[in-house]
């Protein structure tokens, strides 16, 4: 699988999985689970800033109603 390929199943993972928690190791592990290689949680990582970087994908912070304050869970 070519890079720009890869690239492109990473933001379709992204796509399908918008409100849901998502990290570049589960993402990496997918990837490692359907016998493609040459995706590290670290390049991932990469692309998912570059995508953020272009305005593409956004991070969102998880939000407590009752209290009001952010929460220490991972960002969505």
């Amino acid at each position: 699988m070519r890079t720009y390929e890869k690239l492109e199943t990473i933001v379709d993972m992204l796509a399908s999985s918008i409100g849901l928690l998502t990290n570049p190791t589960k993402i990496a592990n997918t990837f490692e689970s359907k016998a493609i290689k040459g995706l590290s949680d670290k390049t991932i990582n990469s692309y998912m800033n570059y995508l953020m970087k272009a305005f593409l994908i956004n991070k969102a912070k998880r939000y407590d109603i009752k209290g009001r304050k952010y929460i220490s869970t991972p960002s969505k």
